[in-house]
């Protein structure tokens, strides 16, 4: 998951508008696997980016405006971890999850 994590705190930063943009990487190591958050202070991701993730699909009149989301979303999917957007006018937490593989 290393590409997707680069990607979401590069977009984090990117899309940081705020006058003093801070970007948080957090990692919770957890015996059934890992949690990675990254938190930032910026406007948010648009709901209509959101809908379109949570859907799975894009179509004509309604699709996202770029592939980063979209492709670090099939890649954690593709692993069998989960990703959770909290996103509001203060900023975005997006939560990834990884179950620790069975040895």
């Amino acid at each position: 998951p290393t590409p997707a994590v680069r990607k979401l705190i590069e977009n984090a930063a990117e899309h940081n508008a705020a006058a003093d943009p801070t970007v948080r990487v957090t990692l919770d190591k957890r015996p059934d696997g890992a949690v990675i958050e990254i938190a930032d202070n910026g406007p948010g991701i648009p709901a209509h980016e959101l809908t379109v993730l949570e859907r799975g699909r894009e179509d004509v009149l309604d699709h996202g405006s770029g592939l980063g989301l979209w492709i670090v979303t099939m890649v954690v999917e593709e692993i069998d971890g989960s990703i959770t957007y909290d996103t509001g006018d203060n900023g975005t937490t997006i939560t990834l999850r990884f179950n620790q593989s069975p040895a």
